[in-house]
């Protein structure tokens, strides 16, 4: 078994025992998503040339005392267009805590694993990220999110993002947003620029607009309009339109 199968093997055998241990740490709640995108792009990257991407997602939580809750989460990528298959699989496991009414906090790792790739378990890498969310007046929500690839990244990358979110009719819910990335790696990482330095600089600059609605009890779809800006012809030598479209099911 190689280490990527190890690793899928751990998470199943985690989430289980996550759910279990909620007998004593209080009720788990379970979430299914299931997204549809027209382009995969990430941090300014488009990673699958303008393919479709279906991306599914499986969560398991759970709340052993107010304000504190813990996450394991399971995601991964589905090539619609080029390849059609699966090229990515991503296993978080985090922590969030209401410091305050208007203040959270929570803190991850991220387990990249990249099945197609020659030498995939070499080039699997992990990230460590911590984040703070501020609810502001005006149903306005600002965070601040940075992550540090301390494997095959060799760096990090930093997230501000502003949120605005409303009541749409009597079900619906409207949500606005605008965020900026930075990147910063070192030489010999993944990410490099047309000298083959380490990447430095403004990496992305997402606009989106959303709308969700319930279609029953526990079952709510989602469609996501985004316009992505990259200032670096490194990165991306396009700006990006794409859309995304989910279904969640909690229970």
């Amino acid at each position: 078994m190689n280490s990527t199968a190890k690793i899928i093997s751990l998470c199943i055998a985690s989430t289980v025992g996550l759910c279990a241990s909620a007998l004593a740490l209080g009720p788990v709640s379970v979430t299914a998503k299931a997204d549809y995108a027209s382009k995969y792009v990430w941090r300014g990257y488009d990673l699958y040339a303008n393919g479709d991407a279906f991306q599914p997602s499986l969560t398991a939580s759970v709340a052993p005392m107010d304000g504190l809750g813990l996450s394991l989460g399971a995601w991964g990528s589905y090539d619609v267009d080029n390849n059609t298959e699966w090229t990515e699989f991503d296993y978080t496991l985090s922590g969030s805590y209401a410091a305050t009414d208007k203040l959270t906090v929570s803190a991850g790792y991220i387990y990249y694993a990249f099945p197609t790739v020659a030498d995939s378990d070499a080039n699997d890498t992990k990230e460590l990220y911590a984040s703070a969310s501020f609810l502001l007046p005006a149903s306005l929500a600002a965070t601040v999110s940075g992550y540090y690839d301390f494997d095959d990244g060799k760096g990090y990358y930093l997230n501000c993002a502003l949120d605005y979110a409303t009541s749409l009719g009597e079900k619906s819910t409207l949500g606005l947003g605008a965020s900026a990335g930075y990147m910063a790696y070192r030489d010999g990482s993944v990410y490099v620029d047309s000298s083959g330095d380490g990447f430095k600089g403004i990496s992305d600059v997402n606009i989106k607009a959303s709308i969700s609605t319930p279609l029953a009890e526990a079952l709510t779809l989602g469609a996501t309009a985004n316009y992505t800006i990259v200032p670096d012809g490194d990165i991306n030598s396009d700006n990006e339109f794409w859309t995304l479209t989910s279904l969640t099911y909690a229970f």
